[in-house]
Order: structure tokens, then sequence, then C-alpha cells
């Protein structure tokens, strides 16, 4: 078994459940096409699939602790390579470190393909700036709390033409409503768009 994964990717232990079931602290990695690996990681709320271009046509379905990827997951890091029993840490620079694969937490991965959507009558298609986003749910977290929880409500309005923002509404502590707009990255017809699908939606190969 050997599976190189490129620093694109270690962020995915964030999506991993270190806190719920005893095997959603892994980081599932499976093979998507012939050429393309993918990495899963839910916490059984959220989930992410990342996938990168598999060049060697070699990589094997593993899991992998996210502990181990979150230690790895730094600037220098340009791939690690995980083997039945060591990780090899590939760094920038040309030089690399191995040290001990920590075991897998056991137990049965959940049959994530399931709950991917295969048969909508539409989608809705919206790009955003994730740095942008990222920023504005940063101002919203300690102003809109239910019960201590960070919450907002994400809303898209259809609209026949032009390009629309998304809404983000939520709650302060004393009933306060609050709300940020997004705009789509993509400043025309096309950035919030709705269109016929029947099929689930397709990975992006990782440039």
């Amino acid at each position: 078994m050997t599976t190189t994964i490129p620093r694109s990717a270690l962020g995915i232990h964030r999506a991993a459940g270190a806190n719920s079931r005893y095997q959603l602290s892994n980081v599932l990695i499976e093979r998507e096409t012939p050429d393309t690996m993918v990495a899963v990681a839910t916490d059984g709320r959220a989930m992410v699939v990342l996938g990168w271009k598999d060049t060697d046509g070699n990589g094997t379905p593993c899991k992998v602790c996210s502990g181990q990827l979150k230690e790895y997951d730094r600037a220098k890091t340009r791939s690690i390579t995980v083997n039945e029993t060591s990780v090899t840490v590939n760094e920038k620079k040309g030089g690399s470190i191995t040290t001990e694969l920590q075991p897998p937490a056991e137990g049965r991965y959940p049959s994530w393909r399931d709950i991917v959507p295969k048969d909508h009558q539409e989608t809705l298609s919206v790009v955003l700036d994730i740095a942008l986003l990222e920023r504005v749910l940063g101002a919203l977290r300690e102003h809109c709390l239910i019960d201590g929880t960070p919450q907002v409500t994400l809303s898209l309005y259809r609209e026949d033409t032009g390009t629309r923002p998304v809404v983000l509404t939520g709650l302060t502590p004393e009933g306060n409503t609050t709300y940020a707009l997004v705009m789509p990255r993509v400043a025309d017809d096309t950035g919030v768009k709705w269109a016929p699908s029947t099929a689930a939606p397709e990975l992006e190969e990782a440039k």
C-alpha cells in the first residue's frame, strides 16, 4: 500500500469528527477514477470530499488518522506518502522525514456516497470566494449565538436574470437580527445559476 496525499488536501483533517463516533476521526482515502483519488472526512453533520490526480495510478485506498494529517498540515510540506506502517513527509525544499503511521480508529466508515445527492429536479450553483466567506463568518461568529452555538441561516433567492448575493442571517442572544451579504465570485449571469440536473456533483481535479 502506497498513497501520496498532496499538500492541498491535508487540511481535510478539519472536517473529521474528533469528538463524535470513533471511526469518524479517520480520513478515508479512496479511488474515484482510474487516475483520481479522493479524501473524505465527516463528523456526521458535514462532509468534505477532496480529489486529486494520481499521477502514477498506484494510489491505494486506506484510512488515516486525522490527527496525523493535522500534524503535517504546514507550509513546508509538499505532500505525504502513506504505506502500511509509516508516513513520509515530502518537503518543498526536497528533503523528507519518515515517521511511524498512527493506527486508524477501528470501525466501519459510513457509506458516504449514499448521501451525495443524485436525483434533483434542479441544482443551484453559486461560486463563492472562500477567503471572503471565512472573513464574513468570522465577523458573525461571536454575534450570532443560539444557546451558545454560532449559527447562521444561508438563503439563496432565485431570480431569472442577474447575479444576486447569498444572504447569511442570524440572531444575537438578545434576539436582534443581523445579516451579511456575500456576492458570487463571478460577476455575471453565471455567478448564481439554476439548472436541471440528475447527476451527483463532479469532483474537480486539484491543480
